[in-house]
């Protein structure tokens, strides 16, 4: 696992970042089966909207192998943990799927969830940014 400060300014808009945006990093890491990964923290309000558009397309996606993008990801240990491990992360390999919907599709999410696609695509794009070191 390594930090690294997010980017600061998106070459294409020139815009830069301020406050405490500033001052977020992203951890990467590799797992043991070469998996590579990141976490980013974002803030209450995109994580609530990411969260509802997780639950949907959950809920809407059919699942490869049919296994649930929810459980088979879980950590199961032989102790009993104090907190629920999956929870407050978001699967981002679950949410870029939404960029792959139809257009009446995402717009029936989006209306479902009660945001706008612009707002989810935006907030998708917000996370590319930051993280796109390499």
């Amino acid at each position: 696992m390594f930090r690294v400060r997010c980017k600061l300014s998106d070459p294409s808009t020139e815009k830069k970042l301020t406050g405490p945006l500033e001052r977020r990093h992203v951890t990467y890491f590799a797992s043991l089966d070469g998996s590579l990964g990141y976490l980013l923290p974002v803030s209450e309000k995109v994580y609530r909207r990411l969260l509802m558009l997780q639950n949907a397309l959950n809920m809407q996606l059919p699942h490869t192998a049919g296994l649930n993008p929810r459980s088979y990801r879980a950590v199961q240990n032989n102790s009993a943990d104090l907190a629920n491990a999956h929870k407050n992360v978001l699967d981002g390999e679950l949410l870029w799927k939404f960029l792959h919907l139809s257009v009446l599709e995402k717009s029936e999410m989006a209306k479902r969830i009660g945001t706008s696609v612009d707002q989810l695509v935006e907030d998708l794009m917000e996370v590319d940014r930051s993280t796109a070191h390499f």
